[in-house]
């Protein structure tokens, strides 16, 4: 008798423990998940903070486009960021010719949109506002026959 009680707590506490192995491990992903998107927005913050501070110090992303000679221009990314993007180089006098995003023609914006995927037209320059993804993005768009760059490295190029 007393080894089959035994045998049944060991049982019942096998059970708690793998119930509870299970429960850890999908904290940890979720924990993994939030961490992650975390540091994404950490990095979007910090980008859009560095943006705004080139802004108030009297620059103009135009003077990038107008001292490479890129008179086409596409928009990577339309969050907070891009959206800004654009707007700065509509006042400034030139034209974004269009936006490539993840989200495709769901955006409803006066621009014509792509995904990556697309057969994209040609372009001089994309301006990558997704600075956590530049490198998998330049990587996806390098069949793309333009100059791809980060709006990070734009700001550092004119400082």
């Amino acid at each position: 008798m007393y080894k089959k009680v035994l045998v049944y707590i060991i049982f019942i506490l096998s059970i708690i423990n793998i119930g509870g192995s299970i429960q850890y491990l999908r904290l940890k992903k979720k924990s993994n998940l939030l961490l992650k998107k975390a540091e994404k927005n950490e990095l979007n913050f910090k980008t859009l903070i560095n943006y705004v501070n080139f802004i108030q110090n009297g620059k103009s992303i135009n003077e990038f486009f107008i001292v490479n000679e890129y008179n086409k221009i596409a928009i990577y990314g339309m969050g907070q960021l891009g959206n800004r993007i654009i707007e700065d180089i509509r006042n400034g006098g030139l034209i974004v010719q269009y936006v490539v995003d993840i989200k495709g023609g769901l955006l409803d914006i006066d621009i014509p949109v792509f995904r990556a995927d697309d057969k994209l037209p040609p372009i001089d320059v994309v301006v990558v506002t997704v600075p956590q993804q530049y490198k998998e993005i330049k990587d996806l768009l390098s069949n793309s026959n333009c100059d791809i760059v980060s709006i990070d490295e734009i700001i550092t190029e004119l400082r």
